[in-house]
């Protein structure tokens, strides 16, 4: 029998493959819950957020509902490439002083959305999901 982290894993995965997006989704049960990790490569901060309001739907704790398969908890996270953090890397020594505050992690800022810049759009110029 499967669980229901598993059909929960099963349709997200399902979902993301339909939108042309690649990612690893596994489920977990243990004592007392159940999750759903979802790990995207190398995507828009747009298109994380909008897999992780997507899937938001199979936790438990936000959708109290027979009609889907759910898990205690669901979590979206994304993984960055060599490629890309060397690529962001780059970025920010050609378009941020040197001097500038918190120079060390402003690629991973940039990354994960949280500062504003066009690295995105020139790297990998396609339309959010």
């Amino acid at each position: 029998m499967t669980t229901d982290a598993a059909q929960a894993a099963k349709e997200i995965r399902k979902a993301i493959k339909a939108h042309g997006l690649k990612a690893r989704v596994r489920s977990s049960n243990y004592s007392q819950g159940s999750s759903v990790n979802v790990t995207l490569t190398d995507e828009l901060p747009a298109t994380v957020a909008a897999v992780a309001d997507f899937a938001k739907k199979y936790q438990w704790e936000d959708n109290h509902s027979n009609d889907l398969p759910q898990a205690r908890f669901v979590f979206v996270e994304v993984d960055f490439s060599e490629a890309v953090v060397q690529a962001a890397k780059d970025y920010v020594a050609a378009n941020y002083p040197a001097d500038c505050y918190d120079l060390d992690m402003m690629p991973y800022r940039i990354l994960r959305g949280s500062e504003e810049s066009t690295f995105w759009a020139a790297y990998k110029p396609r339309k959010a999901a």
